[in-house]
């Protein structure tokens, strides 16, 4: 018989800007192989030779993470809006 695991407890976040993938590593607290397993469809250039994760690319994070990223990537944002 198959044996379903549980369901991760995460959220899902369309980024606003782009993020590099270490950066949401952070939100795993570090964990590599958490956050791949919370995002499979990342691919191998965004994990490995760090090309950022484009703006508007959902991504899942754990949801006791969940306002940590909002309140990063709002951090993020303005920074962003002040280079220009």
């Amino acid at each position: 018989s198959v044996v379903w695991s549980k369901p991760l407890e995460s959220s899902d976040l369309k980024l606003p800007v782009s993020v590099k993938y270490k950066d949401l590593v952070k939100w795993f607290d570090g964990d590599d192989q958490k956050a791949q397993m919370y995002n499979p469809h990342l691919t191998f250039k965004v994990i490995k030779k760090g090309m950022a994760i484009p703006a508007r690319t959902v991504v899942a994070v754990p949801k006791d993470k969940y306002n940590i990223a909002l309140i990063a990537l709002a951090q993020k944002g303005r920074s962003i809006a002040s280079d220009h």
